[in-house]
């Protein structure tokens, strides 16, 4: 059998509605070349598997199936490593089957790109939208022209799963932590940025996804909180890890893409009160709780802020405001009076405040002293700078506070990349 130059996996799940324009993506594609399509159906029970069956009845020289009888996610089993060692391919293409392709150009397109630049690891496009409760589409875009993409872009961005078209190499090894963390598409661009390896962004909109379809990630992971929990955890453990196999060479991105997660976590339970956040927690297995105590502390401390309650400094915060002679507080909002309220609280002492270089700000706050950035009456290289804004744009704050030559700084409210 002649062997393809790109195998195409499709994971299937109750998709009876949706899985034949999947496949029908799959068909159309006009290349130039061999590929092979291999459909893992995880015991679908509403008639996926019939319509999987007729396809592979039809285009036998295409399609590969594996049809389970026994759900292989909800028992954890890491089937997708298996359906992976059958492809035969010098490239994957991924595609779920709730999503599909739309444009018939779409594999030649981003193979030939691969063909042509060795170093390409990956490569991704835009997306359509199509929002499973609103019924509402929208553009899944990057922006811009087709360009390869910075580690700021790969970390810091969302690219839909069925535009991803990559090398093996870009696959986790086994038995690494990249595994560990269940957040697959993500694992992907990581472990291809780790490498040195091009992943190159296409402008154009080549395939369909739909959120919040029933049993869809998306749906499964945020679709309540204590789901959204536990996948916010393992996404900041992922970035931890990361960060430290890289030699923290992307940590600003990494912070920043915990905290753009962290704050969704906020959006789901800014509805409910703290008792019912407490109430939340309690529904999280026992086991979870015992692994991750300090991680549970650490959410209880940020979501203080969205009740108005205090802010507390945990150990490691006051050992550091303890070891330095200068202590600021960047920013002079309603944050960095609260912890200022706290720092005093608990007998810990700090200079003043600053705030960004250009900026319009009074000259006192709380009885201390608010400079701008380039007013500073001591060396940078000398002064502890506590963060208290949202540091939503975490990257570009960093670059600011790089550029002044602060080489000090802790953020309350992120995770600590270094903490283990």
């Amino acid at each position: 059998m002649p062997t393809p130059l790109v195998s195409v996996v499709c994971l299937t799940y109750n998709h009876a509605a949706y899985v034949r324009n999947t496949l029908d993506g799959f068909v159309m594609q006009d290349a130039p070349f061999l590929y092979e399509v291999i459909v893992h159906d995880d015991a679908s029970t509403d008639g996926t598997q019939d319509i999987i069956r007729e396809y592979a009845d039809k285009y036998p020289q295409r399609f590969t199936t594996f049809i389970e009888t026994e759900n292989q996610y909800s028992q954890g089993k890491d089937f997708l490593s298996d359906i992976y060692a059958r492809c035969r391919g010098k490239y994957y293409a991924l595609c779920e089957g709730d999503d599909f392709w739309i444009d018939p150009h779409k594999l030649r397109i981003q193979v030939e790109y691969m063909e042509e630049n060795p170093g390409c690891m990956m490569t991704l496009h835009d997306a359509l939208v199509f929002h499973h409760k609103t019924r509402v589409f929208y553009p899944y875009s990057l922006g811009g022209k087709s360009h390869a993409l910075s580690p700021a872009e790969i970390i810091g961005n969302g690219f839909a799963t069925a535009s991803m078209v990559f090398r093996p190499e870009a696959l986790p090894p086994k038995n690494s932590f990249y595994l560990e963390a269940g957040i697959g598409d993500w694992t992907l661009r990581l472990c291809a940025l780790e490498q040195a390896g091009e992943i190159y962004y296409f402008d154009r909109v080549m395939s369909l996804y739909r959120a919040w379809t029933p049993n869809s990630y998306c749906q499964r992971t945020y679709g309540d909180f204590v789901p959204a929990l536990k996948h916010v955890w393992e996404l900041i453990q992922l970035m931890r890890r990361y960060n430290v196999a890289t030699g923290s060479k992307y940590e600003k991105y990494l912070v920043a893409r915990v905290q753009q997660s962290v704050r969704q976590l906020f959006g789901i339970a800014q509805a409910k009160d703290s008792r019912e956040f407490k109430a939340l927690l309690a529904e999280c297995d026992s086991n979870f709780l015992e692994q991750h105590e300090r991680y549970i502390n650490e959410l209880k401390r940020l979501f203080s802020q969205i009740y108005q309650e205090d802010v507390s400094l945990d150990a490691s915060v006051r050992r550091s405001v303890q070891g330095f002679r200068h202590v600021v507080i960047y920013g002079a909002g309603h944050l960095g009076q609260k912890i200022a309220g706290q720092m005093k609280r608990e007998g810990l002492s700090f200079d003043g405040f600053v705030v960004s270089s250009g900026r319009k700000h009074p000259h006192e706050m709380l009885g201390k002293e608010v400079w701008a950035m380039d007013e500073l009456p001591f060396s940078n290289s000398e002064v502890l700078v506590i963060v208290a804004i949202d540091a939503g744009s975490w990257d570009m704050l960093a670059d600011q506070l790089d550029m002044s030559g602060i080489t000090h700084v802790l953020c309350p409210l992120l995770y600590d990349m270094q903490k283990s």
